[in-house]
């Protein structure tokens, strides 16, 4: 899920430079490229009942007394695949401008569709996996995505329109690190 968060953001970085300085957009009118992205998580909220009867159509586990967690993954697997071609719809029809505008606008219908799956049905078979830990399970998931997204590569324009990468200072990683450890040793 820490890939999929981390493209989420870079989104939140790609469009305004698509819709604003290569489309020549104004700021609220290159806010409204969302949108599409937007309806593509109303889609996936919608869909919602579609993949709980996917779910119910699993065998319930005698020695569980429910159904495999697993069985939450199958829409996951659809959204696995949305997910990228988006992404991949999106940066080919983003540039050059001669391209119709809706045509990157629409590429955010899918991948929101893929994100929200991703998150919705990998939170619930996190609650579903570890049960009375479920919130140890998801708090150490949020952990994880974060640490993982503050190694994305970061960019920033300079003046001239170069970009040039960000500088990110291992200090802050020791720190992150040593700071993570400071719990395993206060019961020690």
């Amino acid at each position: 899920m820490a890939a999929v968060y981390g493209v989420l953001y870079l989104c939140f970085t790609a469009y305004p430079i698509v819709f604003s300085q290569i489309r020549g957009w104004g700021p609220g009118l290159s806010g409204l490229a969302f949108c599409g992205i937007g309806i593509g998580a109303v889609l996936a909220i919608v869909l919602d009942p579609v993949n709980r009867r996917i779910y119910e159509m699993h065998r319930v586990d005698p020695s569980l007394g429910k159904r495999p967690p697993e069985a939450r993954i199958a829409c996951v697997c659809l959204a696995a695949v949305l997910t990228p071609l988006a992404t991949l719809w999106f940066a080919w029809t983003c540039s050059p401008p001669k391209i119709h505008w809706i045509w990157p606008l629409l590429s955010g219908v899918p991948y929101g569709l893929g994100n929200t799956l991703i998150f919705l049905q990998g939170n619930v078979y996190l609650v579903d996996s570890y049960d009375v830990y479920a919130a140890s399970a998801m708090a150490g998931n949020t952990v994880c995505r974060r640490y993982a997204f503050r190694h994305l590569p970061g960019y920033k324009r300079k003046e001239g329109g170069r970009k040039e990468r960000e500088g990110r200072g291992q200090e802050k990683d020791i720190c992150m690190m040593l700071t993570q450890l400071c719990p395993v040793f206060s019961e020690a």
